[in-house]
């Protein structure tokens, strides 16, 4: 997806890359002026939505493999121990879940119920109960948060990781129609034990 740049780039030329360059003082391909009070924390907003995950496809970290829920079953099924490590939080966890799932939730309600907000015991509780080098495949409801979590781990050096796209529901569109089939979309095993 190009970025449209008029002025010194020229008349609606398009580039194909987007870059920030986060050091004082330098201008960005973006016209505002970088001295100005407050574009620093714009600036930095901006080079994290766009590649705060420094991902090779679809935001995830490098080393992160993406999968669809017909491979997370298979490799779950097979001899390579693989753990599903489920990162909704715990009352949507308890209307169904993949099969021998375990839920560490990275999102909890905020103080009071209201809201929700990272949850930041989420690195130490997925260090208590799997290695680093354990092979874990990371699912939510719809395949943001499981992004999140991958980004987490994978900095504190767990290796072995799988997101799986879609989540437990599947990935929808603003009317909330399906785009990509989950997990239970597809007709795999769940449970509500």
């Amino acid at each position: 997806m190009g970025v449209n740049h008029r002025g010194r780039h020229g008349a609606g030329e398009t580039r194909s890359k987007f870059r920030m360059d986060p050091r004082p003082g330098k201008r960005s391909p973006v016209s505002f002026n970088s001295e100005s009070p407050g574009t620093e924390r714009l600036q930095l907003v901006i080079c994290c939505f766009r590649g705060g995950f420094a991902g090779e496809r679809r935001g995830m970290p490098m080393g992160v493999k993406r999968i669809d829920p017909d491979r997370a079953n298979e490799l779950l099924n097979s001899d390579q121990d693989y753990v599903y490590i489920d990162v909704r939080m715990p009352e949507e966890f308890s209307q169904g879940h993949v099969p021998n799932a375990r839920n560490i939730p990275v999102m909890i309600r905020g103080d009071g119920g209201v809201g929700i907000r990272m949850n930041p015991e989420f690195v130490d509780s997925v260090c208590a109960e799997v290695q680093s080098d354990c092979r874990i495949i990371l699912g939510c409801q719809k395949g943001g948060r499981s992004q999140k979590a991958a980004d987490l781990l994978t900095a504190v050096g767990f290796t072995n990781l799988h997101d799986m796209r879609g989540g437990f529901i599947g990935e929808t569109d603003v009317l909330g129609n399906v785009t990509f089939p989950g997990w239970s979309s597809r007709g795999l095993p769940t449970t509500r034990r």
